[in-house]
This record gives C-alpha cells, sequence and structure tokens, in this order.
C-alpha cells in the first residue's frame, strides 16, 4: 500500500466460500483492516477466513441479517478514512485499491468512487448508471438483452451505453459490489438504509450522497472481475429475491421522487 491513511475493506458473506479465498488473496497487502460480515453461513465460509487469513476479523450472525445491515456492522466496527465495500465474489489486481485510494485523495468533493467491473472472461460489465425512473424498472423486470443493438433507447441512457467507459467521469450511481467511501461522507449521510436489505442499498446511497453535495464517481482506470450472477433474474415470477427487488424498487422511486 503506498497511500497515507487507513483503509477498512468491509465484506459480506453468505455461503460465500467459492470465492472467498481470491477475494480476500487481493486485499490482505493493501487493507489496513479487514472485516467480514457472515450471515449464518452453512459451508465453510467462516472456517477459510479464519484458517487462512487470520488478521482478518470475523462477525458471525446467528441468522441473515440481510446486506445492508451487515455492511453497517462492518463500516461501525472500526473508524477508518476510507471505507472499501466488496461482494466476495470480487476479485481486485495490484493497482485497483490504490487507484481508487489516489482517486479519493485528487477530488475531494467526491465522496464515492467504484472502478470498472469486468466479467471472469475479461468481457466488460455495466456497473455505473443514472438512476433508475419507472420506465427502466419496468424494462429490467420483464426483460433484458445483453445485445446493445436490441436495447431501448431510454434503457441506453439507463446504462450509459454512449459512454466510452474509459474516461473517470462523474455518475449517479455505482454498483455496491465494488464501492469506495471517504469517511466524510459515510459520517454526514450515515450508512446503508436497512429497509433496503438486499437490493437497492447502493443507489439509495449515491443518492443520498448527491443530495448532501458530495459527487459520486466511476473510476475506470481502476479494474475488478466480478463473478456476477443476478440471483433475481432467476425463477421468474416465483423466485422470492425478484420480489424483493420489485419492493426496494418502488421504495427508491417513491424516496426519489416524493421525499
Amino acid at each position: 500500500m503506498n497511500f497515507k491513511g487507513s483503509l477498512l475493506a468491509v465484506v459480506v458473506t453468505w455461503n460465500s466460500a467459492k470465492y472467498i479465498t481470491s477475494c480476500l488473496e487481493s486485499l490482505c497487502s493493501v487493507a489496513t483492516g479487514i472485516v467480514i460480515i457472515d450471515n449464518a453461513s452453512v459451508d465453510n465460509t467462516v472456517e477459510i477466513v479464519r484458517e487462512k487469513f487470520p488478521s482478518a476479523h470475523v462477525i458471525t450472525n446467528d441468522t441473515n441479517k440481510y446486506l445492508s445491515h451487515a455492511l453497517n456492522q462492518g463500516i461501525n466496527f472500526k473508524d477508518s478514512q476510507y471505507y472499501f465495500i466488496l461482494n466476495p465474489d470480487i476479485e481486485l489486481n495490484s493497482k485497483t485499491v490504490n487507484h481508487l485510494v489516489h482517486f479519493l485523495q485528487n477530488h475531494t468533493n467526491v465522496g464515492i468512487v467504484g472502478p470498472r467491473l469486468v466479467y471472469p472472461d475479461g468481457t466488460f460489465q455495466h456497473s455505473c448508471r443514472t438512476f433508475p425512473t419507472l420506465h427502466t424498472v419496468i424494462a429490467r423486470g420483464i426483460t433484458f438483452n445483453k445485445h446493445r443493438s436490441s436495447i431501448s433507447g431510454f434503457m441506453q441512457q439507463h446504462l450509459m451505453i454512449n459512454y466510452d467507459h474509459v474516461i473517470p467521469r462523474e455518475v449517479d450511481w455505482i454498483l455496491g459490489a465494488a464501492m469506495m467511501i471517504r469517511r466524510e461522507c459515510i459520517n454526514e449521510i450515515g450508512g446503508f438504509d436497512e429497509k433496503y436489505p438486499i437490493y437497492y442499498g447502493d443507489v439509495d446511497l449515491c443518492w443520498r450522497a448527491n443530495k448532501h453535495g458530495w459527487k459520486v464517481a466511476y473510476n475506470p482506470e481502476a479494474i475488478a472481475i466480478h463473478h456476477y450472477q443476478r440471483s433475481s433474474a432467476r425463477g421468474g415470477i416465483f423466485n422470492p429475491l425478484k420480489w424483493s427487488h420489485a419492493r426496494s424498487a418502488l421504495r427508491f422511486l417513491i424516496r426519489k421522487n416524493f421525499s
């Protein structure tokens, strides 16, 4: 780590044994602290962390407290200059953290910054977007085709298709799979809203940061691999995660437009 200041990595796990080793291996040399909040995994996630990464602090919840609550547990665990929120299915390269920290150091009006995310095969993953509208929520809920030629105009705008994703820029929000937040921003806006237990916590956090005058930025110089699963898209209308996603989307739309 060649920057000044403290960095706390916050990772929430739930049956994450498949990915957690690769995630934490890339963090040990750059984070001044790592806290794992395990949401009652029934696999050997906790055992792997304790055996392979003894310097990481592990908080074990007896039941699944869901993502936003667990993230707040991690943020409140230790005061730090920077908080690096990331999913256990994220893999970093040696320069990812430095790029993000240096960006925050050089842009004091930015409260939250995220890296360029790619799939394991190296293909690009959309991780910065405009704030959702009723149209984009419905379009994402009904169907979504990855081919650019078949994406409607308003969805292209929402996904920022016309942005080359090469030059760093200000955006509405970034995917919570990997985001770095400065302490002053967290102190001012608070942590994640636990009324969004799984989904839309990242959208809401960026929206509240913006309302308080903080900028949200996308820095594609920093790159991370994301083994993105999009669990809420499976199983059709019988998938409870899809309904959780829909409820959170509705809550956000009401808050954004009527609060």
